[in-house]
């Protein structure tokens, strides 16, 4: 009775629910709270999950292809300490770059939506 009163209703209404085969039936667009801020995606609640489980892989790709970019074999990274200048100051300031490089958080730009 409630679903046929929501999908007669012409407006709009908020559900927050943990029943998704009551999302399924009657959302057609779903807003998240995930990392970052909002997200909207429109469809059921179905399609919002094979849509997050399609931008989560996607996200996780691009970390392990960064990650694969800046990092070097231990062999690449043990010749080259071995070959490096002579000065031990210099081989530790490399080093300390190269970490910070590597592990130093760095600002990204925005591209979520924010709850004001």
């Amino acid at each position: 009775m409630l679903e046929e009163a929501l999908a007669d209703f012409d407006g709009s209404v908020l559900v927050v629910s943990h029943d998704r085969y009551f999302l399924d039936r009657i959302c057609d667009q779903i807003i998240s709270f995930e990392e970052g801020g909002l997200f909207v995606q429109t469809g059921n609640y179905s399609y919002y999950l094979e849509k997050k489980k399609e931008r989560e892989a996607r996200n996780q790709a691009a970390w392990s292809d960064a990650l694969k970019a800046q990092t070097t074999k231990p062999e690449t990274r043990l010749r080259q300490s071995k070959t490096g200048p002579g000065n031990a100051a210099l081989k530790s300031s490399a080093n300390w770059r190269e970490w910070r490089r590597l592990f130093w958080p760095r600002k990204t730009a925005r591209t979520s939506w924010r709850l004001l």
